[in-house]
């Protein structure tokens, strides 16, 4: 009696553990999340970047503006997918997640809803066979976590560009961009022409990691100033001062690189847009106005 006892604790004891070091996941038509209790003042950029989760994904499953200020309290879901989920605990920022077997639910299922073998989820839980009951508590891999990161400054960009925050008067005034014409070889794009420096620091900084993408509408901005020739900024919320973007236009399939600068001014001209680019990339990625939709990758 006193043994069973003693078992009965351990149980209890083990639970509060996963309690205080896990997230739970949660499944909606077949597609695991997870569930984030906001603080103050945090926003769908902060959460997302917590969870290295795509703001706009975050956006549409929640039904919440991008740069709308999330309630205190308010429960927000976060998919678990491709871009945040871990297969294997090397990962220092990550915590580990956990699924209450159902009655309805097998270890195939399972695995196929997390991608990964039934035998590895056996031996994340010292599983002997697949048999499941419900109740049972199972580790089903990890998630990124970074709750230190905190939302970046107010945009002070003094050393990179002068007071870029307009919207480019011309493109808003016109849907047709000025056509541009190339009379000189120098002025031509060449067919071997070398990559630019941003490209060769885009490609060191995705190699061999996990690629963030996202999709969303981009806004150029006034830069103020004469760039030097594939030279692009941007301003983004979510990825760190300096990094560099890869930015495509999916409707002619052209893109530029830009480097990031700062966070996505306060202003109503950039409510709801997902990335702010120098006004001298918009010839460039073939736009027509004064946003776009763009593909935007980078780690």
């Amino acid at each position: 009696m006193r043994f069973a006892s003693i078992i009965l604790l351990f149980t209890f004891i083990s639970h509060i553990s996963i309690a205080q070091d896990s997230l739970w996941i949660k499944v909606s038509e077949e597609k695991p999340f997870i569930t984030h209790k906001s603080s103050s003042n945090e926003s769908l950029f902060t959460i997302a970047k917590i969870y290295s989760a795509p703001p706009a994904q975050l956006a549409d499953v929640n039904n919440i503006a991008l740069q709308q200020v999330v309630a205190a309290g308010k429960k927000v879901d976060i998919p678990v997918d491709s871009y945040n989920y871990i297969k294997e605990n090397n990962v220092l920022k990550s915590r580990p997640l956990y699924y209450k077997v159902k009655t309805e639910d097998n270890l195939i299922a399972i695995s196929r809803l997390f991608k990964v073998s039934q035998s590895v989820i056996q031996k994340w839980n010292g599983l002997l066979d697949t048999k499941l009951n419900p109740g049972k508590i199972l580790k089903v891999g990890w998630v990124a976590y970074d709750k230190l990161s905190e939302p970046k400054p107010a945009i002070n960009i003094a050393k990179d560009v002068s007071k870029p925050f307009p919207v480019r008067d011309s493109l808003r005034k016109s849907k047709e961009l000025p056509i541009t014409i190339l009379d000189s070889k120098e002025d031509s794009v060449a067919v071997d022409e070398k990559p630019s420096a941003y490209e060769l620091l885009y490609d060191q900084q995705v190699m061999s990691m996990n690629i963030t993408e996202e999709s969303g509408a981009a806004v150029f901005y006034d830069l103020k100033m004469k760039a030097p020739k594939d030279v692009y900024y941007a301003f983004h919320n979510m990825a760190n001062k300096g990094t560099i973007l890869k930015i495509t236009n999916p409707a002619n399939g052209k893109f530029i690189f830009a480097k990031v600068i700062g966070t996505i001014p306060d202003l109503k001209d950039y409510h709801n847009a997902l990335i702010g680019l120098s006004d001298n990339a918009a010839s460039v990625l073939g736009a027509r106005d004064t946003k776009m939709f763009c593909n935007i990758k980078y780690r």
